[in-house]
């Protein structure tokens, strides 16, 4: 890798081709985990470790990159979590999902975008996702929008004066 070589962000990616140092262990079609730096130094590749929650973990250990090709083939995904509609769409012909609808947005093993739907718990004031989903093409993947969850925040400024 030379100095040169500009590196994607930290974050979730789609794997569109092999690894080339290691083709067996990360092929084309995997969802990884990429850190732009390491404790070595290279940039690194994680792979999924186990799903809990529709939101994946990743092993400690991975693979280290330095082919500036590999890295500008990866295809990076949006963060797993909630997100709304901008638009309707219809799964098939019966049913439809409605614009501003929320959904949790979650990947396979193989970087495949699933979006899992809320359910009303029936003895409680929440709102359960639960781990069967819809896998989604891309131009249904296009339409979300992050939602924020984070609730009241004092800005960075300082408070709001009234």
């Amino acid at each position: 890798m030379s100095a040169t070589t500009i590196t994607p962000p930290c974050g979730l990616y789609r794997t569109t081709r092999p690894l080339p140092t290691e083709p067996e262990a990360v092929p084309a079609g995997r969802l990884v985990m990429f850190h732009n730096h390491s404790d070595q130094g290279p940039p690194i590749l994680l792979l999924p470790q186990h799903n809990r929650h529709n939101r994946w973990s990743f092993h400690e250990r991975g693979f280290l990159v330095e082919d500036a090709a590999f890295m500008s083939s990866l295809e990076a995904l949006k963060a797993e979590g909630w997100y709304f509609l901008r638009e309707h769409f219809h799964p098939n012909q019966q049913e439809v999902v409605p614009q501003r609808q929320l959904v949790q947005l979650g990947y396979n093993a193989h970087g495949e975008a699933i979006l899992f739907f809320p359910e009303l718990e029936k003895d409680r004031n929440a709102l359960f996702f639960s781990d069967k989903g819809m896998k989604i093409p891309a131009t249904i993947y296009a339409l979300l929008e992050p939602l924020a969850t984070s609730g009241p925040q004092v800005p960075k400024a300082g408070p709001v004066k009234h």
